[in-house]
């Protein structure tokens, strides 16, 4: 890769992520604590509950531009979101099912209420939005999928006309048992905690000088991750909220807050933790072998965008 291509792929590989990220929304109140729905069985006594049945969504003409002070200009060209069985990323194409009625997603309205050591009562209304356990999975048919792919090409052209197309590509995806809790902490923007739990059979990175038709071959253009399991806490409810942001300049900032004396020990004694376990990455052509990382909990984390807008 050129200094350019190298200088500009990790930002590609992280705007990809946050344009991918889902906003949800509605439904009544029924408290549920973090270390409750960190077991979420999908199934709300008073909530909106829905399936998705033999669902895709392909876009060949899909055009999302994004100019850059910088001057490197970025549109998303292409998007695919089909069955994990699928023969092709846009051609050939089956849908995915996920949930029934036994095991749904969720979406409910809960009051939320804290006390941190000093005894400060902190309180809110938040929207929980739950996906299925995988039990339902037992229950299709067979041929139907489970599981998805999600692939997108984002391509970016520098004002000196060097041009560098990366492909996302996340194939055989679950994100089965993940919930996320969303409110409003005044001054602060929108706060988010929950928990991400997912599976991917193959991950695949892939910059290229030149746009093909579908992420290459080239063992050198490529990151692959194989068989990614992650279990990812994102902070907890009120005493450390993930919040999101833009400021003055439209930079987006993305803040977990920090664990104090006040609030450490509950942190420590009920906060979930996650799991990082990888069979294989490889990277340009060289590989990690299998990676495992047990008991993730941040105690603090920012991350602030430049130049985006």
């Amino acid at each position: 890769m050129n200094k350019f291509i190298s200088a500009v792929f990790a930002k590609n590989t992280l705007l990809s992520f946050l344009l991918l990220l889902p906003v949800m929304a509605h439904a009544d109140l029924i408290p549920m604590s973090d270390e409750a729905l960190f077991q979420v069985n999908g199934q709300g006594a008073s909530a909106l509950s829905y399936t998705v049945e033999d669902y895709s969504a392909l876009s060949e003409d899909f055009k999302l531009e994004l100019g850059f002070d910088s001057g490197v200009p970025t549109d998303f060209a292409k998007f695919s979101l089909v069955g994990a069985s699928s023969s092709d990323y846009f051609e050939n194409t089956n849908g995915f099912t996920i949930g029934n009625a036994n095991d749904p997603f969720t979406l409910t309205l809960q009051h939320e209420s804290f006390t941190d050591a000093n005894d400060v009562v902190s309180e809110a209304v938040s929207l929980v939005y739950a996906f299925p356990t995988g039990a339902y999975v037992d229950d299709l048919a067979p041929g139907v999928d489970s599981k998805f792919n999600l692939t997108t090409l984002m391509s970016m052209t520098h004002e000196s006309g060097n041009e560098l197309h990366t492909w996302m590509s996340l194939q055989g995806v679950s994100l089965d048992n993940s919930y996320y809790k969303f409110w409003v902490d005044p001054g602060k923007g929108l706060s988010v905690s929950g928990l991400i739990s997912l599976k991917t059979d193959t991950f695949v990175a892939d910059a290229q000088n030149t746009a093909t038709a579908q992420p290459g071959t080239d063992a050198g253009s490529q990151w692959v991750v194989d068989n990614l399991d992650l279990s990812f806490p994102l902070g907890a409810t009120l005493y450390q909220p993930l919040n999101i942001d833009v400021d003055d300049e439209h930079n987006l900032i993305i803040e977990l807050k920090a664990i104090n004396l006040s609030t450490a020990e509950h942190f420590y004694d009920t906060a979930p933790t996650g799991n990082l376990y990888v069979d294989n990455i490889t990277m340009n052509g060289y590989e990690s072998g299998a990676i495992e990382i047990e008991g993730i909990q941040l105690q603090y984390l920012r991350v602030q965008t430049r130049d985006l807008l």
